[in-house]
This record gives C-alpha cells, structure tokens and sequence, in this order.
C-alpha cells in the first residue's frame, strides 16, 4: 500500500520542473541559471512538514469493500486494514493530511440478490464503523448510495461519525453538512464542497461550484478541493468555467478506466481519480512557493527518491515474470498499463538527477 500511495504522482517531477522553469523566465528574464523560486523549493525537500503544504489524499468509489482482490499481484493491493496502518504512518512525518472520499462509499455495482438483504446491512454497518476510526475529512454523499444502497446505506451513513456533505441530498441525510467543509492543516485552510447532479444541470451546476469557491475564499480557505458525483466530462468542464478550484476528485468511475493517481492539470486544478473499491488513494502534496501558485511537491517530499527506486525495480522483475508463458489473460491485458507506468517512473528518476 504504501510503496505506490507515497509516489502516486509519477509525473509530478516533470511538472514541477515545468513550473519552476516558467517562474525562472518571468523573474529572471531570459537568464538560464536556476531561479530563486526553483532554489527555495529544492531545499525543502528534507524539511517540507515546517513549510506551508497541504497533503491531500483520497479515495473514490469504496463500495463498501474490505479488502479488493486483484487479477495480478500488483493489484491485490489496499483493503482497509492497509489504508488505516498507512494513514497512521503519513500523519506522524507529515501534519498537513486530509483525507477526502467521493463516489460511492457503501454501495456496491450490483443491487443486493434475494437473501442477502441482512449480509449486506451488517457489512455496510460493519464498514461505516471502520470509516469512522480513519479520521477521513470529508465524504460527499452520492446518489448511488442513496438510491442503489438504498435503506441500508443511508441508515450506514446516518448513523455514522464520518463527516458528509449532501449537496443536494440534505433531506435523505439530516446529519450532514448542506454545503461545504473546512479543515486547517499545517496552518494551510483547506475547503472542501461537493458537486452533484442533485443541484442541477451543468449549466447550473457551474454557478453553484462559483458561488461555492466565493464562499469558501471569504472564510479563508487557501486551497479549494471539489468532490464530484458528476460524469467525468461533466467534472471536468466545470473546474474548467470556474476559478478557483485546485484539486477536483472524480467520484463514480466507470468500471475498468484507468484511474489518474498522477494529479493531472486541468483548467488550473489538479484532477485525481483513484482506483475503485480502495485498491490505492491517490496522494497529492501541494506547497506554496512564495506568494506564487500552489505547486505539485509530491515527488520531494522525504523519502520519495528511495521508495521510487525501490518501486522502479520491483515492476521491473514484476514484468518480466508477467511477459512469460503461463499467464492469465488479465494479466496480458494490464502489460501495457504497467509498462507506461515503468517508463514513467525511469523518466521521473532521469529528470530528477
């Protein structure tokens, strides 16, 4: 669990040395030399916790699973046991975490078959409880849980400890929060609010994500994190219109699409959307630099270069194995998904040399 949610950001590097480069031209005016900005950044890399940052880690489309199974090694990864005892670990060398969750978080693909209406209950019960001992941050409540989890889930979520926000679903949850959440951390205020197709089309849905930002901004929030219970598309062409929002988690992925771990950059905010059922949180460290643009430091943060070499040659033997004869089809079928990733991480090593 915790070799790949510590570098979920593969690419972070390169877009930090893009930015950093981008700063050098504007406060340097043409001069190759490595900036102030750039030289301030490195050196926080073995003291990033004393810093202004903010971690963000999370989670989407938890359905309720315990522990998720994979085809292959590489995926039998997470469960909740795991995300607990890694959680644990990051918030003793790092006090800036929050942890948030969008999509559904007890309701599974399928609806319940005959029979198994008191199994269900009892692990959706059994499963808020757990969610309740992690310390997450913030839950968006969604409509799958509402309507394909039905009674059970909401009973699971109203009896809960776990903070929700129901934008739009405030009447089927009365404990949660109607719009938006705030939380400091490491003296950075973060604010959190929920985007749901409960509040409208996207059209509409795009002057309450503005009105959200306003509000949060007046209340002091310096870095705004928006969980989405929309499509994809339609999450995206949100953060797009609107100012403001610098981390978007995508909830309700489809089955089988590849997730972004890698805090991909998109109308200005960072877009993360991890795999299903907990099989891995996307982590995301963003530190301030100067007065300037939250920047990616995932990537720098102590340790990373270590636990990226140490990933780098565990895929390595991993494929070869992979590639032999003997395999499943599933297996065969993920060989280009690990490759890019193996690719990604060599590119990252080179660059940070």
């Amino acid at each position: 669990m915790a070799r790949r949610s510590v570098l979920v950001s593969y690419r972070s590097m390169a877009s930090l040395t893009l930015l950093m480069s981008a700063f050098a031209l504007l406060a340097g005016c043409g001069r190759t030399a490595e900036s102030s900005e750039a030289k301030a950044l490195r050196s926080r890399a073995n003291s990033l916790t004393s810093l202004p940052h903010v971690t963000i880690v999370a989670l989407s489309d938890w359905q309720g699973v315990i522990k998720p199974c994979g085809c292959v090694e590489e995926l039998q990864r997470g469960g909740i046991e795991r995300t607990a005892a890694w959680l644990k670990r990051l918030r003793k060398s790092d006090d800036s975490v929050v942890v948030v969750h969008a999509g559904a978080l007890l309701a599974e693909d399928e609806h319940a078959k005959p029979g198994q209406a008191a199994q269900r209950r009892e692990r959706m019960a059994a499963f808020a409880k757990m969610i309740d001992k992690l310390g997450v941050d913030a839950i968006s409540v969604s409509r799958d849980d509402l309507l394909r989890g039905g009674a059970v889930a909401r009973h699971a979520i109203q009896n809960g400890r776990f903070p929700v926000i129901a934008t739009g679903w405030k009447s089927s949850i009365s404990r949660a929060i109607s719009r938006r959440v705030i939380k400091t951390r490491s003296g950075v205020r973060v604010g959190v609010f929920a985007l749901s197709a409960r509040a409208g089309a996207t059209a509409q849905l795009k002057v309450v994500a503005a009105k959200e930002v306003k509000a949060l901004r007046a209340q002091g929030a310096q870095v705004i994190v928006a969980l989405s219970d929309l499509s994809m598309r339609a999450s995206r062409r949100i953060v797009r219109a609107v100012d403001g929002v610098d981390v978007l988690l995508l909830g309700r992925v489809p089955p089988k699409t590849e997730p972004v771990e890698e805090g991909e950059i998109d109308g200005g905010a960072w877009v993360l959307m991890p795999p299903r059922h907990g099989a891995y949180m996307a982590k995301l460290t963003l530190s301030l630099n100067g007065t300037g643009p939250w920047l990616d430091a995932s990537a720098w943060m102590p340790g990373a270069e270590a636990v990226a070499k140490k990933r780098t040659r565990r895929l390595s033997a991993d494929l070869k194995r992979w590639s032999g004869p003997g395999q499943s089809v599933a297996t065969k079928r993920s060989l280009p998904f690990f490759r890019r990733q193996l690719r990604e991480l060599r590119r990252s090593a080179k660059r940070a040399a």
